[in-house]
């Protein structure tokens, strides 16, 4: 059963991938319970239309008036699979597509939503955000799970306890929600919401229940917060930041979760009637966004959900009974039919893929153009600023430098020159070397003649002229050659972009094993963006002589 979809392509609407996580009955019993407020809802919206459905779920199959319903449903396995297809009333040629399996996997069972939305080549009109509303149905009576029970509303950190198991969800790799925080106010000022916010939580929580995770957290604790994850990763005075799956404090960057501060949302009321809806609105948009574009392990989870399961049905009905050659016929034809329309389904879907991979060059194109002329302008700022008051040393390296503020003090004066791998970033939180100075100042070499080197500007000699001003003993060098990197496996490289690059160079200086007297800065440069890109440092990496 499904659409044709010649000159079609096809989107999702929403996706959901969770667990039953029923109070106070068995899961046996929330399997049913949940199977029937599915079934209920589909007699409520197509009973007029078939006529043969039945009053109680069961097995079948129908279709009438480009309509389309089937069921595949086994107690026994606990398996409840369902998909129905209708015309949109108002958009010509465009179809929904409901698909929902219940599974049992082991002791659980799996609650799977798929809600696809078929166009016309021609058509013009978004697709837009759509929860089924037994989705919330099921929260609701029932519970379903994604890593935790999912909410209603909004949940408040309470105390320090809270904070902990907050921290252990959002680095979670099971976790397939995103999670928005929202913080307190440090004044009650104008435009603050009850409670200190700058939104509602609990509003918030309503609008995006079955979409995401959301927490609010009071002024007091969210110091605990911010000390147990650092400045970069937290947020406060009234932001609210989103925090999306497959985190890592440790190796993710901070920037790919968004972040809207108090001052980002008072902007957004001074340009518009209704600035907290607005920026509502806006967080709910891109957070529904990345669910609908996440890509869902359906398979690693046992789901086929009902193109691929009536095929199953199909052979297993020929395996088990006797059949004349007639009835053979005919199912060997329903199910390639099954498998065809499974194939335009697909190739659909392939085609809205490829949209929007070209709308992504393009739009990536358009911002490398706007980073390339801020970067311009970047560069005669600083050159300004240079002439005007003159580059001192001290107002670059800090007097109190440390290590834990390299990544700060990177972000605040070269941000269009250096990246910080998230690699690198680790390493300094262990770092003794005896220099701290020195490091800054290396940095800000690789920042200033390095880049300059680069960008054609001084030529290699100079370059090297300058390390030796900043230190005698520093040295700038290949790192290691490919076949000793390849030798040590992945110490001499880090994923960047996606891919796997070599940390060609570095800075050096001193021999000495210690590490307090030994100093390298492992880096690369990368050619696209015109960035140094720093991999590792302030230590020697290990070689076969170490």
């Amino acid at each position: 059963m499904a659409v044709l979809l010649s000159s079609s392509y096809l989107r999702r609407s929403y996706q959901l991938l969770a667990t039953l996580r029923p109070e106070g009955q068995d899961t046996d019993r929330s399997f049913e319970k949940s199977s029937d407020i599915v079934y209920q809802w589909a007699r409520r919206k197509f009973t007029k239309i078939f006529h043969r459905m039945p009053f109680d779920k069961t097995t079948f199959s129908d279709k009438r008036d480009g309509n389309e319903i089937g069921v595949i449903y086994d107690s026994i396995k606990g398996k409840f699979i369902f998909r129905c297809a209708h015309p949109d009333v108002r958009i010509p040629g465009r179809m929904w597509i409901t698909d929902v399996e219940l599974l049992k996997r082991n002791s659980e069972y799996v609650f799977a939503v798929r809600l696809s939305v078929t166009s016309l080549q021609s058509c013009t009109e978004d697709v837009p955000f759509s929860r089924p509303t037994f989705v919330r149905k099921i929260i609701e009576e029932v519970g379903i799970s994604d890593t935790i029970p999912l909410s209603g509303g909004a949940q408040e950190l309470l105390d320090k306890e809270d904070v902990d198991d907050f921290l252990k969800l959002l680095e979670n790799q099971n976790r397939r929600m995103p999670v928005i925080l929202l913080t307190s106010c440090c004044k009650n000022e104008e435009g603050v919401c009850d409670g200190g916010y700058m939104l509602n939580p609990s509003e918030l929580g309503k609008d995006l229940v079955g979409v995401a995770h959301v927490f609010y957290i009071g002024q007091d604790l969210n110091d605990y917060l911010t000390k147990r994850i650092g400045k970069t990763w937290s947020v406060f005075n009234g932001a609210i930041r989103t925090y999306y799956p497959g985190l890592s404090f440790e190796e993710s960057d901070c920037f790919q979760h968004p972040l809207l501060t108090q001052q980002n949302i008072r902007l957004r009321d001074t340009l518009e009637s209704n600035g907290a809806n607005v920026c509502m609105h806006e967080i709910e948009d891109y957070v529904k966004n990345y669910v609908l574009v996440q890509r869902f392990p359906w398979e690693d989870n046992g789901i086929e959900f009902y193109l691929t399961a009536y095929q199953n049905l199909l052979s297993e009905q020929r395996n088990l009974s006797k059949q004349s050659r007639h009835q053979l016929v005919v199912s060997y034809e329903e199910q390639l039919s099954q498998l065809q329309k499974q194939c335009d389904e697909n190739f659909a879907l392939a085609d809205s893929y490829a949209k929007d991979c070209e709308d992504c060059r393009e739009e990536n194109e358009r911002q490398r153009k706007i980073i390339r002329q801020l970067k311009a302008q970047l560069e005669i700022f600083r050159y300004q600023l240079e002439n005007t008051i003159g580059q001192t040393e001290k107002l670059v390296v800090p007097d109190d430098a440390t290590y834990l503020g390299i990544s700060e003090w990177i972000g605040r004066y070269y941000p269009d020159r250096l990246v910080l791998h998230p690699r690198a970033a680790r390493s300094l939180k262990t770092a003794v070397y005896e220099d701290i100075k020195l490091v800054y100042k290396c940095l800000k070499l690789l920042a200033t003649s390095y880049y300059e080197y680069r960008m054609g500007q001084i030529p290699y000699a100079k370059f090297l002229e300058l390390c030796k001003k900043v230190d005698p003993g520093l040295d700038e060098r290949g790192a290691i050659t490919d076949t000793a990197a390849g030798m040590q496996g992945d110490t001499y490289y880090v994923q960047y972009h996606g891919k796997k690059q070599k940390l060609e160079r570095h800075l050096a200086k001193g021999s000495n094993k210690d590490r307090r007297y030994c100093l390298r800065i492992y880096f690369f440069w990368d050619d696209q963006e015109q960035m140094v890109v720093i991999g590792d440092l302030p230590y020697h990496l290990d070689t076969s002589a170490t």
